[in-house]
């Protein structure tokens, strides 16, 4: 599943596989399918998740099913 991120306010640390990159306010990143990440905000901020083939419910549904 394709994502990509649209940082809305503060600093967020991304976390891939084997590298970390800081985006501020306005940067877009995009993540390849199949890619481990992590985010963080160190000092707080707002980020907007975007999944291009619009069906996230169903890793929502793998998510609980796992719980």
């Amino acid at each position: 599943m394709a994502e990509k991120f649209y940082i809305i306010e503060g600093k967020v640390e991304l976390i891939f596989d084997d590298q970390s990159v800081i985006a501020k306010a306005a940067d877009t990143i995009a993540v390849p399918p199949n890619t481990w990440y992590a985010a963080s905000f160190e000092k707080g901020g707002e980020m907007l998740t975007i999944f291009k083939n619009g069906k996230f419910y169903r890793y929502l549904q793998k998510i609980i099913k796992d719980v």
